[in-house]
């Protein structure tokens, strides 16, 4: 299912943007970011989200990002990602209370960034889509493709569990 990016709602909408049925632009402001409580010691709350809720259980979220890259500096991302790509695609998905995150440059092949599992996890949940600039920079991040579908991350039936799980003596 397409999203319509006008049906999405804004936490601290930017200064600058553009939305439409089939895009969202975002021209970052300075000193934004989504931070959280890590060894920096420091907390910021403040960058822009636009963002939709669901308690489907099982499901995909898929989106291209189109972004001008700040000259080769790093943009903090916990994947490698070549300061020569100019646009990829990301992919969310849920499985009850486990997600997945991963990114694509063709929109096609996906490779996982991050698998958790959140606890005491609301049945309907927000998610959606934010650009930032952490330090005293701006960039153009336009949004496309945006979609709802089935969850495209697959059942794992990895290995048998352990039956007697126990800690070695030292």
């Amino acid at each position: 299912m397409r999203i319509n990016p006008m049906t999405m709602d804004w936490i601290r909408k930017p200064e600058v943007c553009t939305v439409t049925e089939s895009k969202v632009e975002i021209i970052t402001e300075p000193f934004t970011d989504l931070w959280q409580r890590t060894y920096y010691h420091f907390r910021n709350d403040n960058a822009p989200v636009l963002q939709l809720k669901t308690d489907e259980p099982f499901f995909s979220f898929i989106v291209k990002v189109n972004y001008e890259t700040n000259n080769g500096y790093s943009d903090w991302a916990s994947a490698d990602i070549d300061a020569s790509i100019k646009s990829i695609w990301f992919r969310f998905s849920r499985r009850e209370d486990d997600f997945c995150v991963e990114n694509s440059y063709d929109g096609i092949n996906f490779k996982q960034m991050r698998v958790c599992h959140m606890f005491n996890i609301r049945k309907e949940i927000p998610f959606g889509i934010y650009a930032c600039s952490a330090e005293n920079s701006s960039f153009r991040a336009t949004f496309t493709n945006m979609e709802m579908t089935d969850c495209k991350w697959l059942a794992h039936d990895g290995q048998k569990p352990d039956d007697d799980i126990s800690v070695p003596e030292t």
